[in-house]
């Protein structure tokens, strides 16, 4: 009798389980029933944001008293503008995102002139590892997302949007639209970028529920874990 007991308690327990997993899916693929964002509210979003990004500046330590792996910022942008081997310039670029906005200018430099593709690529990822505090470059982040022909620099590019939080809302629509994307990682990362954004990129909310059927898992678990980010007020 006890065995017997033991046996329903499972079955009942995995009933549940599989209830509640079942009941998740079906609530995450349900239409938006959250109140879309006012004016006031996206304003105050904004506000916010860009109040934490001042701070985040100001209490940022001077450059000159930061070192990566021993060497100043002078040092690696000279290796990154001057050395003749790639991989040293792009270990330079990848340095360069411990020295915070002074880095910012640099980097994008590199991004708009260099050719190196993995140079562009670490220095667009170097951006992203700066975050909020690099948002002047949200716009060059845009364009390669728009324009580049390359799924290794978009795909980096729209992670490195997702990094700046609110403050790269404008980047949304360009954003959705790399969600129809051929290549599946730029997808991923762009389904990952908008919960980075968050409420603001409610306008995504729809083909995010659509990208639940994704042929590719990442995709999917990108998606469902943006809904949730997107959906919290």
């Amino acid at each position: 009798m006890r065995k017997g007991f033991i046996v329903a308690l499972v079955v009942v327990a995995v009933a549940f389980v599989f209830f509640m997993i079942t009941r998740r899916e079906e609530l995450i693929h349900q239409p938006v029933v959250t109140p879309p964002l006012d004016e006031e509210q996206i304003e105050e979003i904004k506000t916010k944001a860009a109040e934490e990004i001042v701070m985040e500046i100001e209490a940022f330590p001077p450059v000159e008293e930061i070192e990566y792996k021993g060497r100043g910022f002078s040092d690696w942008k000279h290796e990154l503008e001057h050395s003749p081997s790639s991989l040293m310039r792009s270990e330079a670029a990848r340095a360069l995102h411990a020295f915070g906005p002074a880095a910012v200018p640099v980097l994008i430099e590199e991004i708009e002139k260099n050719e190196d593709i993995w140079i562009r690529r670490w220095s667009i990822g170097s951006l992203g590892e700066i975050g909020p505090m690099a948002k002047d470059a949200i716009p060059i982040l845009m364009k390669v997302l728009e324009e580049e022909e390359s799924a290794l620099l978009r795909e980096a590019a729209a992670s490195s949007l997702g990094k700046m939080g609110p403050i790269a809302a404008d980047a949304v629509p360009l954003l959705i639209k790399a969600l129809e994307a051929d290549e599946w990682n730029v997808r991923s990362e762009a389904a990952r970028a908008l919960g980075g954004i968050g409420p603001l990129a409610q306008d995504a909310i729809p083909i995010l529920i659509e990208l639940l059927d994704d042929e590719s898992i990442v995709v999917r678990h990108n998606s469902r874990a943006s809904l949730r980010k997107i959906r919290q007020r």
